[in-house]
């Protein structure tokens, strides 16, 4: 029999599960940035929160268009690798936007469609890997771990407030980093 994917199933997944807990982490900390947004772009909470709903409509359509349509041009493997680049877009846009319509851009759609692009084929590569191991035990604790990396990121909140905290006090933060 041969490899599914050539042998690259295991590689697929390790990357999708970096994008996956990348990308949920971001969605499960949006409620941590919304009360900055507010303030940073002087915009009501409706102009904000479009972002999430234009990111579950560009998941919804990039995930059709890679699990059915998208099938008989590329191969898992690359849909994964183009999660990532989007990922980075989506990271990359989102540090320098200037604008509440960047963010929709940026979280909305460059992030729904990595979501999409990930979530989807990454499944599938868990399936295969149970496929040929004969076991659910890889599959469960890579999706597993991955809510776990994803809540951990609310633990860094209060940490990056003391720092916050401690900038406004006028003290650096080399010194406050070596006290945590």
């Amino acid at each position: 029999m041969v490899p599914i994917d050539r042998g690259w199933a295991w590689v697929i997944v390790l990357v999708n599960f970096i994008i996956v807990s990348l990308i949920i982490g971001s969605a499960s900390s949006f409620g941590l940035f919304f009360a900055e947004f507010m303030t940073e772009f002087q915009a009501p909470a409706s102009s904000i929160t479009i972002a999430l709903s234009i990111q579950t409509i560009a998941f919804s359509i990039s995930s059709l268009f890679a699990l059915n349509i998208g099938r008989h041009f590329a191969s898992n493997r690359t849909y994964v690798i183009l999660s990532g680049i989007f990922a980075c877009l989506a990271y990359g846009v989102s540090a320098v936007i200037p604008d509440v319509s960047y963010l929709i851009l940026s979280i909305g759609v460059l992030f729904g469609i990595a979501h999409g692009f990930s979530y989807g084929p990454g499944l599938v590569e868990l399936g295969f890997l149970r496929d040929i191991t004969g076991s659910f035990n890889a599959s469960f604790y890579l999706m597993g771990i991955t809510c776990i990396i994803s809540g951990s990121i609310l633990c860094f909140e209060p940490v990056c407030r003391k720092i916050e905290m401690r900038k406004s006090e006028g003290v650096s933060v080399e010194s406050v980093v070596t006290h945590l």
